[in-house]
C-alpha cells in the first residue's frame, strides 16, 4: 500500500473535458401541512440520530399519541406558536423565538430523542428494572435543572425568557419586549 505522499509524488494533473456551469437554485423543502406535521410526529425517530433511542420512538411510534397529536399542534395554534398560511402550517415569529431560546438553554429541550429517553424510563418502571418515584425524581430533576436554566439566563447575562411574560393564569406568553 503506497503512502499519500508518494501517492501525490506520482499523481499526474487531470484535465476536465466539457466542464459547464448550471444554473440552479436549491429549494428549501416543502412547508407543513397539518397532515404531513403529525406524519412528522409519528415519524420523529427520523430526527434521531443515536440508534437506541432512535429505535426507542419507532416502538412508541413517535411524539403523543394518534389520540393526542392534533391536539398539540391545535394548543400550539391557540398559543400563536404556529399559524396557518394557505394550506400550511407555518411557526410564527414568537414560536421561532421561543425554539431559539429553548434550544439555547438546553438543546434537550427541542431534541425528540429525549421523548424517547423518557419512554425508556418508563419502560424500565413498566418491568420492575426502576422504582416509579426514582423515574419521577429523574424528569423533576432533568426539569429543575432546564427551568433553573431557563430562570436564570447565561452567566451576567439576561434570562433567555426576558421576551416571554405570564399572563393572569401563570402560563407563559409573548410580549413585544426587546430581546
Amino acid at each position: 500500500m503506497r503512502s499519500c505522499s508518494r501517492r501525490c509524488e506520482t499523481a499526474r494533473p487531470l484535465r476536465l473535458r466539457n466542464p459547464a456551469i448550471e444554473d440552479k437554485e436549491t429549494r428549501p423543502p416543502p412547508r407543513y401541512n397539518e397532515g404531513t406535521l403529525i406524519d412528522a410526529m409519528q415519524q420523529a425517530w427520523r430526527f434521531v440520530e443515536d440508534a437506541v433511542l432512535r429505535d426507542r420512538l419507532k416502538e412508541a411510534k413517535g411524539i403523543g399519541t394518534p389520540a393526542t397529536r392534533a391536539e398539540i399542534i391545535g394548543g400550539l395554534k391557540r398559543q400563536k406558536f404556529l399559524m396557518v398560511q394557505g394550506k400550511n402550517i407555518v411557526p410564527t415569529e414568537t414560536g421561532l423565538s421561543l425554539f431559539g431560546v429553548l434550544q439555547q438553554a438546553d438543546p434537550a429541550l427541542v431534541d425528540p430523542g429525549v421523548t424517547a429517553q423518557l419512554e425508556c424510563l418508563l419502560d424500565d418502571v413498566v418491568v420492575g428494572k426502576q422504582e416509579m418515584v426514582g423515574a419521577i425524581d429523574a424528569v423533576c430533576n432533568v426539569a429543575q435543572r432546564i427551568i433553573g436554566k431557563l430562570v436564570e439566563g447565561p452567566p451576567g447575562g439576561v434570562s433567555p425568557l426576558a421576551g416571554f411574560a405570564s399572563d393572569h393564569a401563570g402560563r407563559r406568553t409573548a410580549t413585544n419586549t426587546p430581546q
